[in-house]
């Protein structure tokens, strides 16, 4: 019972701990140009992530379609063995939708509706296990929808959003040709989150205007279960565990003279809610004692900067970028989420207006390094025989952003 609660601890808990769940490069066309800062002036339906108070500056009505296409790699190393230390996962890319809604009730009343995935981790390892070759894969995928009310006082607009978020982990290991090793997929959700914003003008007239917001995001709490899994190549059940996503609070100025906008963000994340979790389950209708699954994560600032030129022909030019800090910790490495270390994005795009229709299009890149000693597992203040092991630790990530706005009038 002890190896098969160890071996548990091992298949579950590493995946479980992805070194900050939130992806510093989501949503949309439109503001991933600029870094992603969009918190003082967003003003159309992908308010629903960014800051629900915006949309409270939509006239009548705004219908968004938009995708996020994120592609890349990242580097760890998974096992002990030379052929799992320090390796690059195999190329992985996947869709990140946003579908949002808003429409004008009343002078002071706006009303929305979206859904759109909010955070992910995950990697597919391929390496010679000694028999045969190793899969070893992880997918965790956060996923949210629900309605928001934005209202419109003036020079103040303020927002309110209901989530329902959605969780699924997977994970994999096996070797060609034999009985996968690990095999489960938990789910959870929880019902009751909620987001809350504020948009203010500071300044407007023929000096510019300049707009200021806050947004704040409450954390929510899930605990997934899978009724039947694999661990050690056997068959356990009731598998559960808790998942949290931990609070967020941005706060950002935009402000725009002539043809020239420019936008800051600074995002603080709560990480350090996420300190540890526990695992259970059940072999042979017996149930394992609890076992803790450690994170060590740490609170974190994101900046966000970006610049926009607005031509004549109405199309607008972007620039952008983002600085984010270290949320993992050393100690307690993970090979399938961002590495400790800080990240950045670079990039930039366009956009242009065709009457009721806006079409947005952005492009950036995401990187970020570490090296993870012997001396930084050391230093562990508790064991993690299920952490990921020292070696070099890496995320290399592009992200292509298509949106399609559309205005009633």
């Amino acid at each position: 019972m002890r190896l098969l609660s160890l071996s548990l601890c091992f298949a579950f808990a590493q995946a479980a701990q992805a070194g900050g769940y939130d992806t510093p490069m989501l949503y949309a066309g439109e503001h991933m140009g600029m870094g992603g800062a969009a918190v003082a002036a967003v003003d159309d339906p992908s308010a629903l992530f960014h800051n629900p108070a915006g949309l409270a500056q939509i006239k009548k009505g705004s219908a968004l379609v938009h995708v996020t296409y994120l592609s890349g790699t990242v580097t760890g190393s998974p096992g002990t063995s030379p052929q799992a230390t320090s390796i690059t996962s195999q190329p992985t890319s996947a869709p990140f939708p946003l579908l949002g809604f808003a429409y004008r009730l009343h002078p002071k009343i706006v009303l929305g509706l979206g859904a759109f995935p909010i955070a992910s981790a995950g990697a597919t390892y391929v390496y010679d296990g000694g028999v045969n070759t190793v899969n070893d894969s992880t997918t965790l995928i956060f996923a949210e929808a629900g309605p928001a009310l934005a209202l419109d006082l003036g020079k103040i607009r303020l927002g309110l959003s209901y989530r329902y978020t959605y969780m699924m982990l997977e994970r994999y290991q096996g070797g060609e040709g034999a009985e996968p090793v690990i095999d489960f997929t938990l789910t959870g959700s929880h019902n009751s989150g909620f987001r809350v914003g504020l948009q203010a003008d500071l300044l407007k007239g023929r000096n510019g205007n300049l707009s200021a917001g806050l947004n704040y995001r409450h954390q929510v709490i899930m605990r997934p279960s899978d009724p039947e899994a694999r661990a050690l190549g056997m068959p356990v059940t009731d598998v559960t565990s808790r998942f949290m996503l931990p609070s967020r609070i941005v706060a950002g100025l935009r402000f725009d003279e002539g043809n020239w906008g420019v936008a800051a963000d600074v995002e603080y994340g709560f990480n350090s809610q996420n300190q540890r979790s526990a695992l259970s389950a059940k072999f042979n209708g017996e149930e394992i004692p609890p076992l803790a699954n450690i994170f060590g994560w740490r609170d974190a600032l994101t900046y966000r900067f970006g610049v926009e030129h607005r031509l004549a022909n109405r199309i607008k030019l972007r620039l952008g970028g983002a600085y984010d800090e270290t949320t993992s910790n050393k100690s307690y490495p993970t090979a399938f989420g961002t590495p400790p270390a800080p990240t950045t994005v670079v990039g930039g795009g366009l956009g242009k207006r065709f009457g009721a229709l806006t079409v947005d299009f952005s492009m950036v890149r995401r990187r970020g390094q570490a090296r993870v000693s012997h001396e930084d597992l050391s230093a562990a203040e508790e064991s993690c025989v299920f952490c990921s092991k020292a070696g070099n630790y890496a995320i290399d990530l592009f992200g292509t952003y298509l949106s399609f706005g559309y205005d009633l009038n």
